[in-house]
């Protein structure tokens, strides 16, 4: 008997990919008796509610939809957790397009072990400019690095399916997490409870990446400063080491050879000028948290 599934959904001014999002998730096959939709909003100051109301308005989908009240992401995804309906929650964000599929896959594959606390799905980035390229390349090398082990360090939330079960036996998110950092530090919380991590090799999912350079280098900025709390949290499992310069050119100019050899694309070359640009951004997210005592 297939088991009931919640989908988590935390939006923030997602008006330009919200549809696709929501349409996708409409046309899953996997029987929508089984599923709810728990969409948790970030005070978004664009057209995003408005979009996502007008889709679900006629659907046969059960939803509830709530205000995270300015307190981030981590609290937006307890507050899923917390009206979650389903043993599982699937998490998808605002500029993802989910196969019909991808839930099918998911729960078949995160039942076949009752200790998988974690399944992470395969990333497909969609972009056409030379940065969001460059981005789905780097994901395209990680992803399939990643399919080769069996236990993994840590997941993402984005694509990926939790045991409601596991989340709350470690407590659930830690509310302190205003920004990003709030899955690599649920994700030790899990392994040290015992709990699974793993990728699902047989499922994946689109992520519209981010379409210029700004954004992006913003977004890496906020990953590095929330991994600074989550270096704080649990000492020696975050390194800033392997992100200062000379080292993400050197690890961009060996990816670039393997992407080349895979896609034929001679845009793969500029992946150690990405990596390093990236990588700049991060740490000063890093720097600027530890500045500002964030955690402490």
């Amino acid at each position: 008997m297939l088991p009931k599934v919640t989908i988590g959904l935390c939006v923030k001014n997602n008006g330009p990919t919200i549809d696709l999002t929501i349409k996708s998730i409409l046309k899953t096959n996997y029987p929508t008796k089984l599923l709810d939709l728990v969409i948790v909003d970030g005070e978004s100051k664009d057209n995003t509610l408005e979009i996502v109301k007008k889709l679900l308005k006629n659907s046969n989908l059960s939803y509830n939809i709530f205000s995270d009240e300015g307190k981030g992401l981590s609290y937006a995804r307890q507050i899923v957790v917390d009206n979650a309906k389903g043993s599982f929650i699937q998490w998808v964000d605002g500029d993802h397009i989910i196969p019909k599929d991808f839930i099918a896959k998911q729960v078949k594959f995160i039942t076949r072990d009752p200790k998988l606390g974690a399944a992470e799905a395969i990333t497909k980035h969609v972009g056409k400019n030379w940065s969001s390229k460059l981005e789905g390349y780097t994901w395209l090398y990680y992803g399939l690095r990643r399919t080769k082990f069996r236990e993994l360090e840590s997941v993402g939330s984005a694509g990926t399916i939790y045991r409601v079960e596991a989340i709350k036996d470690v407590g659930g998110y830690d509310l302190k997490i205003k920004g990003a950092g709030e899955d690599g530090d649920l994700s030790r919380r899990l392994r040290k409870n015992g709990w699974r991590l793993s990728m699902n090799p047989s499922a994946y999912y689109y992520h519209i990446t981010r379409q210029n350079l700004k954004d992006l280098l913003k977004e890496y900025c906020w990953y590095g400063y929330g991994a600074y709390y989550v270096g704080k949290k649990h000492p020696g499992e975050v390194s800033p080491i392997r992100f200062i310069p000379p080292l993400p050119f050197i690890s961009g100019l060996r990816h670039s050879v393997f992407v080349y050899l895979l896609t034929q694309d001679p845009i793969s070359f500029s992946l150690p000028i990405h990596y390093s640009l990236k990588r700049l951004a991060w740490i000063y997210g890093f720097s600027k948290a530890y500045i500002s005592k964030y955690g402490w």
